[in-house]
């Protein structure tokens, strides 16, 4: 047999498409065939309803991911530093704790406020370098305290643009060890 007729009738729960039911005459009478297309005029209106979808399904990813990201950051040991153009956009309760800050105050400072005023021609190095690997500087606290620290940095894409995530370890402790290892070495050599 062939073609018997094409009957167009809304399919429900499947938004603005139609139910094109292409029925073909076998002995038993039923069709064989049915596929769902478009209707011409809806084209427009089912493209912004996906569009719509989509950027409702992608705001609420980056909110969960926004979320995971600040569990993370909590738990680390490390401050972590989320920089924009050299700006602090966010940080965990470490990092403004190791430099005597609340979190409010650190949104918004420049990071080389951050930073000891010997370090900042090497961090400005670094960070316009894009540099990932461990380097150590002298930190500032806002209590004008300075101690070195060690920081691993990375620029990672994020709400299109690029940020600087970086890792700051407190080694002042670390330092102190060092150094005392290096005076009694120094009096078994006398």
């Amino acid at each position: 047999g062939g073609v018997a007729e094409v009957p167009e009738r809304a399919a429900r729960g499947v938004g603005e498409l139609m139910l094109i039911e292409i029925e073909r005459l076998y002995d038993d009478g039923f069709p064989r065939e049915a596929c769902y297309l478009p209707a011409a005029n809806n084209l427009a209106v089912r493209k912004k309803e996906i569009q719509d979808e989509l950027v409702a399904v992608v705001g609420r990813l980056q909110g969960q991911l926004r979320e995971s990201f600040r569990r993370l950051a909590e738990a680390a040991f490390e401050g972590i530093a989320v920089t924009y153009e050299g700006t602090v956009i966010d940080a965990n309760p470490q990092l403004a704790r190791m430099l005597g800050y609340e979190i409010g105050e650190l949104l918004g400072k420049e990071a080389r406020q951050l930073v000891a005023p010997e370090s900042r021609t090497q961090v400005a190095e670094r960070m316009h370098a894009g540099s990932e690997g461990p380097y150590e500087h002298l930190a500032l606290a806002k209590d004008g305290r300075i101690f070195p620290v060690e920081v691993r940095a990375r620029m990672l894409p994020s709400a299109g643009r690029n940020v600087r995530i970086s890792a700051i370890r407190d080694v002042t402790n670390q330092k102190r060890a060092q150094e005392e290892l290096a005076r009694s070495r120094a009096l078994l050599d006398t």
